[in-house]
């Protein structure tokens, strides 16, 4: 592992109340999976009725984004505690993600860069959301699939068919990377 940078065992506790009074489904996303936390989860491996037992389900207890409507991201994101520790990034259909304020994917990249010979090559990245402009933002050649929001679309080097018409086939053939 490069890097390694999960939501604090802190950060879970003070965004836990908000998020179990919620009535929605909330994902938690960790290095082994997912786990669906609601107020009625059933009692089943990868759902949950609270944060302690989602982060229970997750592997080292490390939970690296949490998935909830924009409308809720948005309450949080409002709390001027929370605002400068975390990131924020809405995705499709009313959904944001939310993750620690250093957890970008150019700072992902940039540490996998760093632990690379100096002479690695062309770094290319395709993204499809709006956290992919930091991606952009990272590599030599940025590649928007298809079904990217216009404003990633116009960031790009390169843009590709959609997810659902091999994008990144396409993208990777164009490049001759295969």
């Amino acid at each position: 592992m490069i890097r390694d940078l999960a939501m604090t065992p802190g950060m879970l506790q003070r965004l836990a109340p908000i998020l179990e009074q919620s009535d929605e489904v909330i994902r938690f996303e960790g290095l082994n999976g997912v786990v669906r936390m609601s107020a009625d989860a059933p009692d089943a491996p990868g759902y949950a009725r609270t944060v302690g037992d989602a982060i229970t389900q997750l592997q080292h207890y490390s939970a690296y984004k949490i998935l909830m409507s924009t409308s809720l991201a948005n309450r949080i994101a409002q709390d001027q505690a929370f605002e400068p520790l975390l990131c924020f990034n809405e995705l499709e259909l009313e959904v944001t993600e939310i993750s620690p304020r250093e957890c970008t994917k150019r700072e992902g990249i940039q540490s996998v860069l760093d632990a690379l010979d100096p002479h690695h090559g062309t770094v290319y990245g395709i993204g499809d959301a709006s956290n992919d402009v930091s991606l952009m933002n990272a590599v030599d050649v940025g590649i928007a699939m298809g079904n990217a929001p216009d404003f990633l679309k116009e960031k790009a080097d390169y843009v590709t068919d959609s997810i659902d018409h091999d994008g990144v086939v396409t993208a990777l053939e164009h490049f001759g990377l295969i």
